[in-house]
């Protein structure tokens, strides 16, 4: 199979696509590192003294930071399967 040349509004579509990817990689891995912070480091660090028992209090503002992230990865990955669509019109067998 030969593909055809893209021209400037498929590269657009597929400059589009590649940049959502890779924001959704980037807004799971701020979620995870929110998510380890919350529950793993700062509930560890007061245990062990290191810092103040007050720091529990910030655990809230990373698990809304994870939560939000999450839901934002969720609905860029909806749009990425949406903008998936230009590999079915620039390839005629989508399973290459």
């Amino acid at each position: 199979m030969d593909p055809s040349a893209l021209y400037g509004a498929e590269w657009t579509e597929v400059n589009n696509l590649l940049s959502s990817l890779w924001l959704v990689v980037g807004l799971v891995l701020f979620f995870v590192t929110n998510l380890i912070v919350g529950l793993v480091f700062i509930p560890s660090l007061v245990s062990s003294y290191h810092v103040p028992s007050k720091a529990h209090n910030a655990r809230p503002v990373f698990y809304f930071l994870a939560l939000a992230s999450f839901a934002a990865a969720i609905a860029l990955f909806v749009r990425v399967v949406d903008i998936a669509d230009l590999i079915e019109d620039l390839y005629a067998n989508y399973w290459i």
